[in-house]
């Protein structure tokens, strides 16, 4: 590049200098002292490369190149800049946020120790945007930022999986080290395509949750999101249709959601059956991590029964309840709902029925093991039509401790539905139900009702050794 220096009288005299790279050809003309305090006396001029914003924020990526004609006074250790900076059709993106801010056009205006611009337009995801706002800066370092965005009609797809289209109305301030995204977000139309393997993400939701990060770094969240009846799910699971209030807060690492989800109406298909949402609620109340509390209520033709299931919890710990009208047990409910006709759900009842007639006529002389002598355990399975019948006696070890003993009866209705009764023969009669459904060769569903610890639900995953 041409150059034409001059020193003098303890000076620098920058006649002419030109610096040229990709997307960058500026001219640099005045003097800088080289003794004392350093006094600057330059101007620039030309085109500069964007891609510099990530030298002023390590959260900014910038695009393309602007117009600037600036004076830069003061001294080398505290230089007074004063010019323009014009751009036109720029682009500009937070790191992390997929969506920048394109077709960038507008003036920045540098006076001093601060840079203002007002008016700034661009586009997001195809809608308009307006931007205005102010940055402070000493010693070539940014200091702080305050920049507002206003956009209609921004078509996102992001998360993946997730269109949607919305208006904004955000503020991004900080400084050097910390920033914060703060604002107004509503939510036009969204809906959720992505598919899922249940036994997959069944599996993923087994994890540990994510903890918010702490406050030392990064971009902070404090955003409202309304979305009034406008989001909508429609994927191999779910047809439905949701109103949300929430509130994002967080980092980006570490996103916290606090708020509520209202179901209005949908379907959902699982296991061959289509369950229609009666009502549906998921509450955000977990400030440290994203935790939904839900409570959903859906209902299901099945033959001759309407098969209502209600589940509420948390993604670490899921309570189901199986109805029915007309009434059945939960094991000839699993049974139905697992492609039983209703004469196979007759049996599965009666033996349910044949257990509880066994419990409570039975406790006292199979404790003492008579049954087994009089009839063997073999035929006892056989008469009642049972895969499993066992006595199991256990003591207790330890001075004075009681002896106890157990019966066990199970049954296999279909290849993948087991069924499996259990008794404490002893004083207490604690009574045990496992219903186990296999979903596949690595993944089953264990379904528990005991008279101590009520309800329980369990999924198993096999896991082959190597």
């Amino acid at each position: 590049a041409p150059l034409h220096l001059r020193f003098a009288d303890g000076a620098l005299e920058v006649r002419r200098l030109e610096l040229s790279g990709e997307g960058t050809d500026l001219a640099v003309a005045g003097t800088a002292a080289l003794l004392g305090d350093g006094a600057l006396d330059l101007t620039v001029r030309g085109s500069a490369d964007l891609r510099a914003l990530s030298v002023v924020s390590t959260e900014l990526r910038g695009r393309g190149s602007a117009r600037v004609e600036v004076a830069v006074s003061g001294t080398r250790a505290v230089p007074v800049v004063d010019g323009t900076l014009d751009v036109e059709g720029a682009g500009v993106r937070l790191r992390g946020f997929p969506h920048g801010v394109e077709d960038v056009r507008g003036r920045v205006l540098f006076s001093g120790h601060a840079a203002h611009f007002s008016g700034v337009t661009g586009t997001v995801g195809g809608g308009p945007v307006e931007l205005e706002g102010q940055a402070a800066y000493a010693r070539g370092r940014l200091t702080s930022f305050d920049v507002q965005a206003t956009g209609r009609a921004i078509a996102l797809r992001y998360p993946e999986g997730l269109r949607s289209v919305l208006d904004a109305d955000l503020r991004y301030f900080g400084d050097g080290t910390q920033q914060w995204l703060t604002g107004k977000v509503a939510v036009k139309d969204a809906v959720w395509t992505r598919r899922y393997d249940v036994a997959s993400e069944l599996l993923a939701s087994a994890g540990p949750a994510v903890e918010a990060a702490n406050l030392g770094g990064g971009v902070r969240y404090d955003v409202k999101v309304d979305a009034p009846g406008t989001v909508k799910i429609d994927n191999n699971l779910a047809t439905l249709q949701a109103r949300a209030d929430l509130t994002l807060q967080g980092s980006y690492d570490a996103p916290v959601v606090l708020g509520r989800v209202e179901i209005d109406r949908g379907r959902v298909y699982f296991q061959g059956n289509t369950y229609t949402v009666r009502r549906g609620t998921i509450d955000f109340t977990n400030p440290q991590k994203i935790d939904p509390l839900f409570d959903v209520e859906a209902e299901t033709r099945v033959q001759s029964y309407n098969v209502t299931l209600k589940v509420n919890g948390t993604l670490e710990r899921v309570y189901p309840t199986l109805s029915s009208d007309p009434p059945l047990s939960t094991v000839g409910i699993l049974g139905l709902l697992a492609g039983l006709e209703e004469s196979q759900v007759e049996v599965a009842q009666q033996v349910q029925g044949h257990v509880d007639k066994l419990a409570g006529q039975g406790a006292a002389t199979l404790a003492a093991g008579k049954l087994s002598e009089q009839m063997g355990l073999e035929k006892g399975a056989a008469r009642l039509g049972l895969n499993r019948f066992s006595i199991d006696p256990n003591f207790l070890r330890g001075e004075g401790a009681p002896s106890t003993a157990r019966m066990t009866l199970g049954k296999r209705i279909t290849p993948d539905l087991n069924v499996v009764y259990s008794q404490d023969l002893t004083g207490s009669e604690e009574r045990l139900v496992a219903v186990e459904y296999t979903l596949s060769d690595r993944l089953s569903v264990l379904l528990t009702q005991s008279q101590t610890s009520g309800y329980g639900f369990d999924l198993r995953l096999r896991r082959q050794a190597r």
